[in-house]
């Protein structure tokens, strides 16, 4: 019984708790003294750990959580990150970071950051609270978390004028740096965003994923379309008799001259007209 209780007192003089149970994933808990340390379930304990990973993509446009850690007591006044794993490998690559989101409410996301990753894999991460505790907790997504982090392609960039009747696939972002006249039988379709630098002829169509990006005079007969998934911007005059269609903005720098067979839309807003 005494050694017992010497080691209690011991306990309370180093102000540290030891978890050896899978409670909270923790490694450790220190306390001031005077300060009483309790261990419970993650809902009931000091730091309430909920697994955020399900269905989350990561690419390098795009972050996304993967714990969301509340302090339960008050008692912590910061969370960071110390090591983050990746199938049981430390990686420095991925960004992973605390952000405080609510009152005693941190979120702990992930970004690809200098990464070049291309996996579908639970991520670990080592926590640790600071405060009035001293908390030391490891944690493994629940989740395989999709990580798309590989070159996002390389701008296609057309130095010479461009005319053609032809169809111009781009797999990511493309820059025309001079003058475009794209025929009827011919396209431009690409899968992030369209920059046109100087004047552009269209009688065929012309769609992107992301934005599209007029800086030159604009004419569009004959039917013919323009479609972005995100703002379409003329910065200069644009003549239309054809179509265009953003998923976001349709911005004109300059009043746009318009025939009877134009149409102007946008998701968002079109503005300037």
């Amino acid at each position: 019984m005494r050694t017992i209780t010497l080691l209690g007192v011991a306990l309370v003089l180093i102000g540290t708790v030891l978890l050896a149970g899978p409670a909270f994933g923790f490694a450790t808990i220190s306390a001031d003294r005077g300060v009483m340390v309790q261990t419970a379930g993650d809902d009931e304990g000091l730091l309430e750990i909920t697994d955020t990973s399900e269905q989350t993509t990561v690419t390098p446009e795009s972050d996304a959580d993967l714990f969301q850690v509340t302090d339960t007591t008050n008692q912590v006044d910061d969370v960071t990150v110390e090591s983050v794993s990746l199938g049981g490998v430390e990686t420095a690559g991925l960004d992973v970071t605390t952000e405080q989101t609510d009152d005693n409410v941190y979120a702990v996301s992930v970004a690809c950051d200098e990464s070049d990753t291309e996996t579908d894999a639970p991520i670990s991460v080592i926590l640790e609270a600071s405060g009035d505790v001293h908390i030391v907790a490891d944690r493994t997504t629940e989740h395989g978390v999709s990580l798309e982090c590989g070159d996002d392609g390389e701008e296609e960039t057309y130095e010479d004028e461009v005319d053609s009747n032809d169809d111009i696939e781009i797999d990511d972002d493309g820059s025309f740096e001079d003058d475009v006249d794209i025929g009827g039988g011919g396209s431009i379709d690409a899968g992030g965003d369209l920059t046109f630098e100087e004047s552009t002829e269209l009688r065929g169509d012309i769609s992107a994923d992301g934005d599209i990006m007029f800086e030159g005079d604009v004419d569009i007969t004959g039917g013919a379309s323009i479609e972005a998934g995100g703002t379409i911007h003329f910065k200069a005059g644009a003549d239309i008799n054809g179509g265009v269609h953003a998923g976001e903005d349709v911005i004109f720098d300059e009043t746009p001259d318009t025939s009877g067979g134009s149409s102007i839309t946008a998701d968002g807003e079109v503005i300037g007209t």
